[in-house]
């Protein structure tokens, strides 16, 4: 790629400035080589070779893509439908679905576990070799989709408040008290760290950093660390995703 040639080019830059610079020096016996833009230049031509996860998926989807038939045969399939492959070393329901522009796959056992699973996963299971023979789904099949269907669309739980968002709510209920002109953004703020976690790790340490001595210029840094606008749209993004389509798609059944 452009990214990956123009990385490539400045390492090989780097190296060779490294080594005819105008500015040389005689190592000492107590002295060793770095080899660090060689490692880096090694690193960048190793990763530049390396087949994407996704290749396999794109190159398939081409290959079909180029069959009318056969894409015409795949966009009948109805939504929620559901199929059973056997042979497989586990006994899982796969689910796949979509909420707005969003792509999300989950997995769920007969023992009542599900979770949400990467993109990069969820295409593994639903990967199928041309002679793989499908079946109708068996009686394991409820349980295990029920759950996997509930985590689908089932809003993300909120990780305990502590660390750094513990220390913000502390200081923006500390500049409440001491300056109650304060007292609506910050506890808007507050909001969104409790309720959305959306406050980024930095301006969470930012926020914690202020210097409640002077009340009036620790607000206004508030206000820059984060925004009246920024909390709207905030709230306007969360109003977007929860008024979005949930749409089932696809579901697999995966059978020792």
């Amino acid at each position: 790629s452009t990214i990956k040639i123009k990385s490539i080019s400045t390492l090989k830059i780097k190296l060779f400035n490294s080594v005819i610079g105008s500015d040389t020096k005689t190592l000492t016996n107590d002295e060793e080589l770095n080899t660090y833009f060689k490692d880096e230049l090694n690193k960048a031509n190793t990763s530049s070779n390396e087949i994407s996860w996704d290749t396999k998926f794109i190159q398939e989807y081409d290959r079909y893509r180029l069959s009318s038939d056969i894409l015409l045969k795949s966009l009948s399939i109805p939504r929620r439908s559901r199929i059973m492959v056997k042979n497989k070393s586990d006994d899982l329901t796969v689910v796949f679905g979509k909420k707005g522009a969003n792509s999300i796959f989950t997995l769920g056992n007969s023992e009542g576990d599900s979770t949400l699973i990467s993109h990069e996963a969820g295409l593994e299971y639903f990967y199928s070799d041309e002679d793989e023979k499908g079946f109708q789904i068996d009686n394991e099949f409820n349980k295990a989709f029920l759950l996997a269907k509930d985590k689908l669309f089932s809003k993300p739980k909120i990780s305990n408040i502590k660390g750094r968002r513990a220390n913000a709510i502390k200081t923006l209920k500390a500049l409440i008290n001491i300056y109650p002109n304060s007292t609506d953004h910050c506890q808007d703020t507050i909001d969104i760290i409790r309720e959305l976690d959306d406050i980024s790790d930095g301006s969470l340490k930012d926020i914690s950093k202020l210097d409640l001595k002077n009340p009036q210029k620790s607000y206004d840094e508030l206000l820059q660390i984060v925004s009246p606008n920024t909390i709207k749209n905030i709230r306007e993004k969360v109003k977007r995703f929860e008024q979005y389509e949930e749409l089932l798609l696809f579901v697999k059944q995966l059978s020792k």
